[in-house]
C-alpha cells in the first residue's frame, strides 16, 4: 500500500482529480478549484509528491493577453499491478525488470526505495512509480556522464 501523505492538501488535489473525471489536469484548473492556496504551496505539493503527481507534459494556450504554457499534471492511480501490467504500463523491459527484482522476496528495489509485493503478488502502483521514476531518473544522469567529453 502506498505511504500516506504527510500535508493536509494532497488529499484535496486527489479529489480534484477524481471529481474532475479528467485523467491529466492543468495547473490552473487545479488552482482555480483549491480556492484561497497560494500559487507556490499548490506547484510545492505537485513536485514534492512525484508517486502521487506526476508531470504530463506543457501545453501552449492563447489567451486576450497573448501565449502562455500551462503544465500538465497527472494523478497516478492508487491501485494494484501485477508484474504484467508492470511491464506493459511503464513500458519495462525484461533486462530493467532482472535489474530490479530481488529474489528472496520477488520486491522492486532501486537503491533505498521499494515496491513490495502484496498477498497476491500484485503491487502498488504509486510504489512502483516511484522506484521507476529514481531509477530512471538515475540512470539519465549516467548516460549523460558518460557522453560528456574527456578533457
Amino acid at each position: 500500500m502506498a505511504r500516506k501523505a504527510k500535508n493536509r492538501l494532497v488529499p484535496k488535489i486527489e479529489k480534484i482529480f477524481h471529481e474532475s473525471k479528467d485523467e491529466i489536469l492543468p495547473f490552473d484548473r487545479i488552482l482555480d478549484k483549491m480556492g484561497k492556496e497560494r500559487k507556490s504551496v499548490i506547484a510545492g505539493i505537485l513536485s514534492s509528491y512525484p508517486e502521487r503527481f506526476d508531470p504530463a507534459g506543457v501545453e501552449r494556450t492563447k489567451d486576450g493577453t497573448g501565449e502562455y504554457r500551462r503544465t500538465l499534471w497527472r494523478l497516478v492511480p492508487d491501485e494494484q499491478l501485477s508484474l504484467r501490467e508492470v511491464k506493459e504500463v511503464y513500458s519495462v523491459g525484461p533486462e530493467t525488470m532482472l535489474e530490479l527484482m530481488q529474489e528472496e522476496n520477488r520486491s522492486l528495489r532501486y537503491a533505498c526505495w521499494s515496491a513490495e509485493p502484496d498477498e497476491n503478488g500484485s503491487y502498488n502502483r504509486r510504489d512502483i512509480h516511484y522506484v521507476l521514476l529514481q531509477y530512471r531518473k538515475d540512470s539519465k544522469k549516467t548516460k549523460r556522464e558518460i557522453t560528456l567529453p574527456l578533457v
